[in-house]
């Protein structure tokens, strides 16, 4: 089926808009675009043009080269650059295109989506608004000028037989849709499907000709019912179809990577998804592959497995792209309010109220077109009409968080004002019949109005903070969950081939060597455990020829692999043992595995298995860290930054957590710190915190010495007994 691009093009500068709306043939390049450009808004491209990116200092993208270009910019020959090349589908939807660099006419283009039609066409009109400006009219200024004078038959310049004679009939809000859609579309020949080969088909192709092919067949029928699936089976998902999510808001490439996988319901070579994406009528193929390549596709709940890229079902950045993708409903059900409609307002002949005076300047902030006079009639009406002059002030500064009137304000009342002041007590009566009385109420309650319709329109204090409540019960109860999840983690040497691995019992605290000949035992051992972790952990588990199965997997390489140093390009290699190091503060958290290595060649099991056994516990330092403070700390040199630890969940509490948590309950909190706790004792260097709070958001321990404790120094904590 044939695709088109959809543009939205739009003038700047210029109020209402004049816009265009129109289809374009897939592949074109930006000469053909710019055609449509002119000939959509009516331009006679009599003036040189570019397309240059969206920014300040935007760099030229295509445009019509004439040889006179700078050589520092250089103009890419837009009759050689394609639409594909710049609109890349992932985030690039937008360009700028100018027209005459005397009028300099900037036009806003925006890519809006690339549609299938079964109809063949080269380009097609949609819609648009208001005419174009006229030709060398001198910009924005000039377009300005004219059109003051359709609209009033003066011009500044005094020449309007000049320009009554040279724009004629024209009108800036006509614009023919119809007529411009024939004139847009008139002379455009058909051109044929795309070919069965994923080649571009050629400008001169005709029907039936040697351009011309049969679309093929899709690879896959989209809709074939597949008896399990085991990415949208674990959600209570139904298999979702691209087609029926391709034109969603949230569709990019990345989130239709994560559609295909669980349209597919297992793992998908990148190549593989290109192909899914040219039949579902997306991209082109090799376009599709390189988008697919730049949007980093190996990021969670995605995972690279070799050359294929699989979803973890067990990671709630899947659940969440489900129902950011419309693939399944809310969680919970959305709570509704129903709010009594207040009581009709009165019209001007009856008296303001002081509920209408609160309820209109409740901690509102009046501007001049507040007047002290109007404040002050308003006051005294709904107040009997006599009072006090510092008592009206003071239900004002009572009221509204900013207002004009003061005491001294009737001093420049004049003759003939509603409101006067006695010489003797400073008493402000009101004049009931003056027509400025019944101005003000008319102003108090068209307020009153208007505050409603806003305080309607926004949601129910209640409803916040019983969503609020609800979220944290569920998260609560998530938390809890989580913790009775049974935890181990796993350390092998060799990476492939093992000769041992170290089992490491998270939640017991309990630590196994297993030796080749028992590896057997570790694999029975290992299904009992719901979450497993590792350095790499699928290559980990596929070493030890164990299916991960329903197991949560907990993936302990760094989530970084460089950090950028200087402007230079230098970068730094984040290795496991780096964060450690920076972390936990364990010098040397990995054995050498020449040393590891030697001692097996040597017979040494015992020196092995000690060895082996001290880089396992590094791996539960790191990993306790991780879920203690949610990231992991990089220190090195000046650096000293802390990483996203993936294995943490959001739901799980942090440290700052249970800091916050003990501050509330007027508790003690235990933290060990400086180094990973020790192995026997973990508490054993436990140090007895006080909480205080410096702000809002920020709190601070202090220990029994009254010195403050550095939290990214915590390896452990939690609360004191009462």
């Amino acid at each position: 089926m044939p695709r088109y691009y959809e543009f939205e093009v739009v003038l700047q500068e210029i109020q209402p808009r004049i816009w265009r709306r129109f289809l374009l043939r897939h592949p074109s390049t930006f000469a053909q675009l710019n055609t449509a450009i002119q000939e959509s808004f009516g331009w006679t491209n009599s003036h040189l043009w570019e397309f240059r990116q969206p920014t300040f200092r935007g760099r030229p993208i295509a445009g019509l080269v004439t040889g006179e270009e700078e050589a520092d910019r250089p103009m890419p020959d837009a009759l050689h650059v394609k639409l594909s090349e710049y609109f890349t589908g992932e985030r690039v939807t937008a360009c700028e295109f100018i027209y005459d660099f005397g009028d300099d006419w900037v036009h806003d283009v925006k890519l809006i989506r690339v549609v299938s039609d079964e109809a063949t066409f080269r380009r097609r009109l949609l819609d648009g608004e208001r005419a174009c400006p006229p030709e060398d009219c001198g910009g924005v200024g000039g377009y300005e000028r004219m059109v003051e004078f359709v609209r009033t038959g003066e011009d500044v310049w005094d020449d309007v037989e000049g320009l009554a004679e040279w724009l004629g009939d024209w009108d800036p809000e006509r614009f023919d849709l119809e007529a411009a859609r024939e004139a847009f579309e008139a002379g455009t020949e058909r051109v044929p499907a795309p070919r069965a080969s994923g080649h571009e088909p050629t400008a001169d192709a005709q029907p039936g000709g040697p351009g011309a092919s049969t679309p093929r067949r899709s690879r896959r029928d989209p809709h074939r019912p597949m008896t399990t699936n085991a990415y949208c089976d674990p959600l209570h998902l139904a298999v979702p179809s691209l087609e029926a999510v391709k034109d969603h808001r949230e569709a990019r490439t990345y989130s239709l990577l994560i559609v295909a996988l669980l349209e597919r319901g297992a793992p998908m070579t990148l190549a593989e998804v290109a192909a899914r994406f040219e039949d579902a009528g997306i991209m082109w193929a090799e376009e599709a592959l390189r988008s697919l390549q730049r949007c980093r596709p190996a990021r969670a709940p995605v995972y690279r497995d070799g050359d294929r890229y699989a979803l973890d079902p067990h990671d709630d950045e899947l659940d969440l792209w489900a129902f950011r993708l419309g693939l399944r409903p809310p969680r919970a059900p959305k709570l509704e309010v129903v709010r009594p409609e207040p009581p009709p307002l009165p019209g001007p002949e009856v008296p303001l109220t002081t509920a209408e005076i609160e309820e209109a300047f409740q901690d509102a902030r009046l501007g001049s077109n507040w007047s002290a006079q109007r404040l002050a009639i308003s006051v005294l009406d709904a107040n009997g009409g006599r009072m006090p002059g510092a008592e009206v002030v003071a239900t004002m500064d009572r009221v509204a968080k900013r207002h004009v009137l003061r005491e001294t304000s009737a001093r420049h009342w004049g003759k003939g004002s509603p409101v006067t002041a006695t010489d003797t007590d400073d008493v402000w009566i009101l004049d009931a019949s003056h027509p400025l009385v019944l101005s003000a109420r008319e102003a108090v309650r068209h307020r009153l109005e208007q505050e409603r319709r806003h305080r309607a329109s926004r949601p129910d204090p209640s409803v916040i903070a019983a969503n609020i409540k609800r979220a944290e019960q569920r998260r609560a109860a998530h938390a809890a969950e989580l913790a009775q999840l049974r935890r181990a983690l796993l350390y092998i040497y060799p990476d492939k081939d093992p000769e041992a691995a170290v089992l490491v019992d998270v939640n017991e605290r309990e630590l196994k060597t297993y030796l080749r000949p028992e590896l057997d035992a570790l694999r029975a051992r290992l299904a009992h455990y719901e979450v497993v972790g590792a350095i790499n952990v699928r290559a980990v588990l596929r070493a030890l020829d164990h299916d991960p199965g329903d197991h949560r997997l907990a993936e302990l390489a760094p989530p970084q692999k460089t950090r950028q140093l200087n402007k230079a390009g230098r970068k730094l290699k984040i290795t496991l043992a780096l964060l450690v190091r920076g972390s936990c503060n364990i010098s040397r958290p990995f054995a050498d595995p020449k040393r590891l290595q030697g001692y097996l060649d040597k017979g040494e099991t015992t020196r092995f298995r000690r060895r082996i056994e001290a880089d396992a516990k590094s791996l539960l330092a790191i990993y306790q860290y991780g879920r203690l403070h949610g990231a992991v700390r990089l220190r090195w040199g000046f650096l000293d930054e802390r990483i996203p630890a993936p294995w943490h969940h959001m739901d799980e509490p942090t440290l700052h957590a249970l800091i916050r948590q003990a501050y509330e309950q007027g508790r003690a909190i235990e933290v060990v710190t400086g180094s990973a706790p020790g192995w026997t004792d973990p508490w054993s260097r436990a140090r007895l915190c006080a909480v205080e709070k410096l702000g809002e958001w920020s709190y601070t321990m202090f220990d029994e010495r009254g010195l403050a404790v550095d939290e990214q120094e915590v390896q452990a904590a939690r609360l004191a007994s009462r």
